[in-house]
């Protein structure tokens, strides 16, 4: 893990609104009336002036911002200026900001991609998932795969150079082949980054009811991983770098923003449900909008509660965590100098446990004491992140 510094800090905002939930979704989105959508924004612009205000957010400079939901694509032109105008207004922005917007293909022309770019959008992140119409259908997406190439080639146009692709694998009546007819045509499109996940299904979601119901036709857990690890092949093949489980980026194109969750960077982050990471402090905005909106209101907002400074086993579990979540994974050194204790001292069960993964062909441990798990690791690791709790 890369020493990181603490001035720089990233700035997540949530739009919770959408045109309809996807079928799988277990993120916290609603489809909203064009008027409410209106407010929501109104209220967000009033949560970052107050956030920006604050002496914990003044000392710092922020260097990316992303803009995730929800569907953010489903603002306008005009409403995106507003947002990043408010932004660069009460925050201090480094000048080469790395500024990502979420898009669905269905929501995306190429004026108002034109207008994005404009307002200083410089990262587009599309979610495509599928180029087969049938996934697609069964997944509850609006669009086709037709319209997911013509976003792609639309925000090209527009000057995007910086575009992240979504895809899933291990989909319901999603064979090898399907995958494989997805992945290479994500990658015909030359993207400078994919990101490419695992079904998961959530409680609450329609896929959780169907599954309960066994009426849910999922891939098995074997060729989920042939799945997972074909993906890895078929990126690296291509000038990928697969820098973390479910990302890969060509060499200079990887998320800014997403590694400072991985290296423990701190973050600020506006909006319902919305968590950030601050001097220490964990801190999680009220996830029902009418509360939200309350305690914008207060003025009570951004405050941050003493009840929410990180304790120093969860921050060494966290640490552990979020590091093996990527190819530099554990940096023992690093660890050590931010505790003030090894790893092995920290944890006395793991070394054991540790180099049982590194028999197996799990894990592997650098010279200059880096604990990475391999791509096969990468599917275990759910397991042995459990070991830093």
């Amino acid at each position: 893990m890369m020493i990181t510094n603490k001035n720089n800090i990233g700035l997540y905002i949530h739009i919770p609104f959408c045109e309809r939930k996807c079928d799988y979704c277990g993120f916290l989105s609603f489809p909203m009336k064009e008027t409410d959508r209106s407010t929501c924004i109104d209220f967000l612009l009033k949560e970052l002036k107050q956030r920006g205000n604050k002496p914990y957010i003044q000392d710092k400079t922020v260097d990316t911002v992303f803009i995730g939901g929800g569907t953010p694509s489903l603002l306008s032109g005009s409403q995106m200026d507003q947002l990043l105008t408010t932004i660069k207004e009460s925050y201090n922005l480094a000048e080469d900001t790395e500024i990502t917007c979420e898009a669905n293909p269905n929501s995306l022309t190429y004026d108002k991609l034109k207008d994005f770019k404009s307002s200083g959008i410089n990262r587009l992140s599309i979610g495509i998932q599928s180029f087969n119409d049938e996934v697609l259908k069964a997944l509850g997406r609006l669009h086709n795969s037709e319209q997911g190439i013509t976003a792609f080639k639309e925000a090209r146009r527009a000057g995007f150079n910086n575009i992240n692709i979504d895809i899933m694998f291990a989909l319901p009546d999603q064979d090898m082949s399907l995958w494989k007819d997805t992945l290479n045509q994500a990658v015909s499109l030359e993207p400078e980054h994919i990101s490419f996940y695992g079904l998961q299904i959530e409680e609450n979601t329609p896929f959780y009811e169907r599954y309960k119901n066994d009426n849910l036709n999922c891939v098995d857990d074997k060729e989920a991983d042939r799945m997972y690890l074909s993906a890895c092949e078929v990126l690296k093949t291509n000038g990928f770098e697969h820098y973390e489980i479910s990302n890969a980026a060509k060499p200079g194109y990887r998320c800014r923003h997403n590694l400072k969750y991985w290296d423990m960077s701190y973050f600020a982050a506006v909006g319902p449900g919305a968590s950030g990471y601050i001097d220490g402090f964990r801190y999680e905005n009220p996830s029902v909008i009418k509360t939200w909106k309350e305690k914008i209101k207060d003025g009570h907002i951004a405050d941050l509660n003493i009840k929410n400074k990180e304790n120093i086993k969860d921050a060494m579990s966290i640490f552990c965590f979020t590091s093996l979540r990527t190819s530099n994974g554990i940096d023992t050194k690093e660890f050590e100098r931010k505790f003030g204790l090894s790893i092995f001292k920290a944890f006395p069960n793991i070394e054991n446990i540790i180099y049982n993964y590194v028999n197996n062909g799990l894990i592997n441990i650098s010279s200059d004491g880096h604990i990475t798990l391999t791509e096969e690791g990468f599917l275990k690791s759910n397991d042995f992140m459990c070991e830093f709790v």
